[in-house]
């Protein structure tokens, strides 16, 4: 799987970018700022899409690559996998669902659904996490753990069911949080404290609600005694009441005389201050209504005021309008006219603003010449282009067909095999066929002695043979008979192999019957000539047919000695010469048959190579260089080189639209000038506008401002005229000296007035409360005080006082024994159930610690079959980063140490320390080898490719000089995509 070429829209600072990508290796080495690693991002983000964001800037893709210029965001990516090449197309809103993903078959031109969305989750069997663990190498990043549930999966050849990994961090993060539910491995929670401290609260509860039956009877006892104290206490109460009342009759007497004498004293009191007030105006005294009106009139006049002196900003305004009441008197432009003006001004500034940037940028330019020295032979046409896209399409195909015109591999291995069993010579089909003739020969003579021993038996009428013997002799006929059958039966089938089978097991069991037979006929003729039945001439028959059988075997195994040297019939061998030979003839004609083809095809491929050669050379600079990627550069530069053209001659007709209309601005700007007397040069029309907008705006608030101060004057000139003759008219009337200035006196009038109808209002109330006085108590005032014996009122309400306090002392004293008494009462009443709780939570925290000590089994377990599993893969990761970290640090295998969580530890001083002991370069040496060392056990023989952005900032200069040997041999493997921004850590590509 590689990485063909990418076109980026619109991604973080990068906008219409493009770049193809060497088979190998491909270095991209640019200035800080480029967008290296937004490059790296956005080939990251083709495959896997954006992950949810988070709330800060830097875990939030998607908001941090906005594209800064706005447009399309989003762009394509081709790449080749399993030798097919497909182009990935997203897009990307401001969120997920307004994404859109599609992927294109290049090689059939339509769309594909071969990958889904996940297309890099589906093509590395890896999550976007372990992605950037594995074969994505970021600028500067620390990395925890390599471990992840997908490598985990990946590596234990898990991948059709990475939920079983995840399962298990799950599970065992499950059965934790269980186990702490009821005893936590740090901190006092859980079930079982919370049971602790809700037994030693019970316990405190119980022993304290025990501790309460004595003060309950103390109680008690007391609450008796403030009984009987509250009963003295209320009789004795009773009695001062009784001695208050009599006394308070003698003392309300005497009240009655004095106040009577008070009301009297009030009367006269105010009577004299009426008439000491009403000496003070012989003429009336005013009313509250024109004492009023004369305040208000003195108000009016302080409201306005002394008369107001012109201050320096009032001069400055007069002399300004004065000055310039010529350059006005034509009109004084509007708010519109400014603002017109300003309008076509940004204008003319947009305009020569776009005129400065009316050019292509300085990568375009670059990118222009780059293209013209490209196409410097001439532009190739659309047509030529697919005609030479057509040619390629065919040479792929025809290397494609290539490589099926040969023998499937079990068949070419078996014509080795052949080849290998006829080294000794390829057999003759006519000495085949003799040889097969030879041994049917052989099995016919059998057979004859056979029909002579038959015949034989059938004659042997005197001297039968045991019972037994006869019934094996005649077992092993008729099973030879019925193998010989099967085998020509499979013979007849073309089923070589069992058909020879049959027929030497048959030929066996005959010629063990024959064998048998002769040797009963033989054992049978000893005692006497007279009992055999076979002549000689038949035994010198059998003998003779015997020695000729023997020497046609003979033959026939001397012939496929050669070939095959083991203990089978030869009949099977021979039948196994046959099948191989037809074998090996048909697989070396079809391997024949697929050379003709294949030179056929290598034919039509080295014309098309040629032509493509040749009308391609102007265009290839590099000779390695496959024919589609520089198809795809041609098209894509074409493509690149007429926008870039036509972007250019757009800028010039706009350059020159653009300068006739900043002469036309300029010729309203300075006819708008010189109607105002104002002379301006071009580079000041911005401040010389809003100096003139402003002159013109403070020439109408000046004039405005003179009016008003010209009217105000007038009005208060008017004002002090009227209030000064209503004083004058009051004065007049009441015979008082009144002047304008003189408002102290109007106060005290109006003083006097409100103390006058006061006063009048209280003499009036005074005598109503004296003649109501005087006849409600007209009795009480004409009886005489008597003499009554009785304590001082006082005293007797002293005592009255102390009573009452005692008293209240007394119930307040009861109030409390009361509420004590219930409080404790409710608490002895609770000990039943404080004995119950007291029960159920000491088994709730036996059966809770039960279940932790289960749920610690549990998790134990669990973490061995997770520690089981990451020993099958650990040592392939161990051993690959062994040889890394012994390349670049010369570290050997035993002072270098991987857990299952694939961190890293290496011995310094005889202790194993973590990689934070180490320097930053270290640990960046040890993140690059365990990285690789990760990629050779994730995809074994299907070679991803790696990006590198950067990941040597921190190494000197021999540790970098290594690092770059290693990613230049990783290159032959993998395709590399390394970016760097120092030309001293760039790697030269030969």
């Amino acid at each position: 799987m590689r990485i063909i070429s990418l076109k980026i829209e619109n991604f973080g600072n990068l906008s219409d970018y493009s770049l193809t990508f060497d088979r190998d290796l491909t270095v991209i080495c640019e200035d800080n700022g480029f967008g290296k690693t937004t490059l790296a991002e956005f080939i990251k983000t083709m495959f896997y899409g954006f992950p949810r964001a988070g709330r800060t800037l830097e875990k939030n893709s998607r908001k941090k690559n906005d594209p800064w210029q706005g447009g399309t965001f989003g762009g394509n990516l081709v790449f080749e996998h399993e030798g097919t090449r497909y182009r990935i197309e997203r897009t990307f809103g401001s969120v997920p669902r307004h994404d859109t993903f599609a992927l294109y078959d290049l090689d059939k031109n339509k769309k594909s659904n071969r990958f889904s969305e996940d297309i890099g989750l589906e093509l590395f069997e890896l999550d976007a996490d372990s992605f950037e663990r594995s074969t994505y190498l970021p600028q500067m990043q620390t990395i925890s753990s390599f471990s992840t549930s997908s490598i985990q999966a990946k590596l234990s050849d898990l991948v059709e069911d990475t939920n079983d990994i995840i399962n298990y961090d799950k599970a065992l993060q499950a059965l934790k949080n269980k186990r702490s539910s009821y005893i936590p491995f740090r901190g006092s929670s859980g079930s079982v404290a919370e049971a602790d401290r809700r037994l030693t609260k019970l316990h405190h509860q119980l022993e304290q609600a025990e501790n309460m039956f004595p003060e309950l009877d103390a109680l008690q006892q007391e609450i008796d005694q403030l009984e009987d104290r509250k009963e003295k206490l209320q009789s004795s109460l009773e009695t001062t009441r009784q001695e208050i009342t009599l006394s308070a009759e003698a003392a309300s007497r005497k009240a009655l005389k004095s106040q009577h004498q008070a009301l009297q004293n009030r009367v006269r009191k105010i009577a004299g201050e009426q008439s000491v007030i009403q000496d003070a105006y012989p003429n009336g005294m005013p009313s509250e209504l024109d004492v009023d009106q004369l305040l208000a009139v003195y108000d009016k006049v302080a409201q306005v005021g002394p008369e107001p002196i012109k201050s320096e900003a009032e001069q400055r305004e007069e002399t300004f309008v004065s000055d310039n009441a010529s350059r006005f008197a034509g009109g004084i432009p509007s708010e519109e006219d400014f603002d017109y003006y300003q309008q076509r001004l940004n204008r003319r500034i947009s305009c020569v603003s776009s005129l400065e940037h009316a050019d292509l940028s300085t990568n375009e330019k670059k990118k222009l010449q780059e293209l013209e020295a490209f196409f410097s032979d001439g532009i190739p046409k659309e047509g030529i282009i697919d005609e030479w896209e057509e040619k390629e399409n065919e040479l792929k195909t025809l290397n494609s067909q290539l490589k099926d015109l040969q023998l499937p591999s079990d068949e070419a291995t078996k014509l080795r095999h052949l080849e290998i069993f006829f080294a000794p010579g390829l057999p003759d089909e006519a000495a085949l066929s003799e040889k097969q003739r030879e041994l049917a020969r052989a099995e016919e003579l059998r057979l004859e002695n056979l029909t002579i021993a038959i015949d034989e038996e059938s004659l042997m009428q005197q001297h039968p043979p045991k019972q037994e013997k006869r019934v094996l002799l005649v077992m092993l006929i008729v099973l030879g008979l019925c193998a010989l059958g099967a085998g020509i039966v499979f013979f007849v089938q073309q089923s070589f192999l069992f058909g020879g089978g049959f027929l030497a097991l048959g030929i066996v069991l005959l010629l063990a019957a024959v064998y048998n037979r002769l040797r009963q006929m033989i054992s049978g003729g000893s005692p006497s000539a007279a009992h055999s039945v076979i002549s000689r001439e038949e035994r010198e028959a059998i003998q003779q047919n015997e020695r000729e059988a023997a020497a046609l075997e003979k033959s026939v195994l001397y012939y496929v000695a050669p070939y095959i040297s083991d203990d089978r019939s030869l009949s099977s061998k021979l039948s196994e010469i046959e099948t191989k030979y037809s074998q090996y003839q048909l697989l070396k004609r079809r391997e024949e048959q697929l050379t003709d083809q294949r030179q056929s095809m290598q034919e039509r491929v080295a014309i098309l190579s040629a032509q493509l050669q040749e009308v391609l050379a102007p265009y290839r600079p590099n000779k390695d260089l496959p024919f589609r990627d520089l198809l795809a550069r041609i098209r894509t530069g074409r493509s690149q080189l007429l926008e870039l053209t036509r972007k250019l001659q757009d800028y010039v007709e706009t350059a020159k639209r653009t300068r006739i209309e900043i002469d036309s601005i300029d010729d309203e700007m300075n006819a708008f000038f010189r109607a105002f007397e104002t002379s301006v040069q071009q580079k000041d029309y911005g401040s010389q506008l809003l100096q003139l907008q402003k002159e013109a705006s403070f020439y109408v608030r000046a004039e405005e401002n003179i009016e008003e101060r010209r009217s105000q004057k007038e009005r208060r000139r008017q004002i002090i005229s009227e209030c000064r003759e209503r004083i004058k008219v009051f004065s007049e009337t009441f015979s008082l000296a009144l002047a304008l200035e003189d408002k102290e006196t109007a106060l005290r009038i109006r003083d006097d007035v409100k103390e006058a109808k006061m006063l009048a209002k209280n003499a009036q109330e005074a005598k109503r409360d004296l003649e109501q006085f005087s006849v409600k108590h007209k009795e009480e005032l004409a009886t005489p005080i008597s003499d009554i014996d009785v304590r001082d009122l006082g005293e007797l309400k002293e005592i009255e006082k102390r009573s009452v306090s005692e008293l209240t002392r007394v119930a307040e004293a009861l109030t409390h024994r009361h509420q004590r008494l219930r409080v404790i009462q409710e608490q002895t009443d609770k000990i039943p159930a404080l004995q119950d709780d007291l029960t159920e939570w000491t088994e709730r925290r036996k059966d809770d610690i039960k279940r932790a000590d289960l749920l610690d089994w549990a998790i134990h377990f669990l973490q061995q079959a997770k520690d089981s599993l990451s020993k099958s893969y650990l040592g392939t990761i161990k051993q690959s980063f062994t040889k890394y970290m012994k390349r670049l640090l010369g570290e050997e295998e035993e002072s270098i140490f991987v857990n299952q969580e694939l961190d890293v530890q290496m011995e310094r001083g005889g202790v194993a320390r973590e990689l934070a002991y180490f320097s930053v370069g270290q640990t960046d040496i040890v993140m690059l080898c365990m990285r690789f060392a990760l990629v050779d056990a994730l995809f074994g023989d299907k070679k991803p490719f790696v990006i590198l952005d950067d990941p040597f900032i921190n190494l000197d200069d021999d540790n970098t000089e290594k690092a770059l040997s290693l990613i230049k041999d990783f290159s032959e493997e993998y395709q590399i995509i390394y970016m760097t921004c120092n030309s001293s850590r760039e790697l030269v590509v030969s």
